[in-house]
């Protein structure tokens, strides 16, 4: 039976990748509770799901993106969060009417 020993710099590879991945782990816990949403919400699940994972794909293309394309982003998150801002507004001023 062979047997392989993890080199210093391996460890210290692995090290780093674990602590990556707990930093992005708290940073996306607020992703977790978009797998217990109410019924009637669920239908958000993919397409924030699709959100959040295209946004992860562009810090491995970041050498590639323009500033025209930083921008294009920029402004569909903005509008996006804009749009669901204001949804939120309506409802909370809906109920106050109650």
């Amino acid at each position: 039976m062979k047997r392989y020993v993890l080199i210093e710099q391996g460890k210290k590879l692995f090290q780093e990748k674990t602590k990556f991945l707990q930093k992005l782990d708290k940073r996306f816990t607020f992703i977790l509770p978009l797998q217990f949403l109410p019924e009637k919400l669920r239908k958000l699940r993919e397409p924030a799901r699709r959100l959040f994972s295209a946004l992860l794909s562009l810090r491995s293309l970041e050498e590639k993106m323009t500033e025209q394309d930083l921008k294009e982003i920029e402004q569909i998150l903005k509008s996006a969060a804009e749009k669901i801002e204001k949804i939120n507004r309506k409802l909370k001023e809906g109920k106050q009417n109650d």
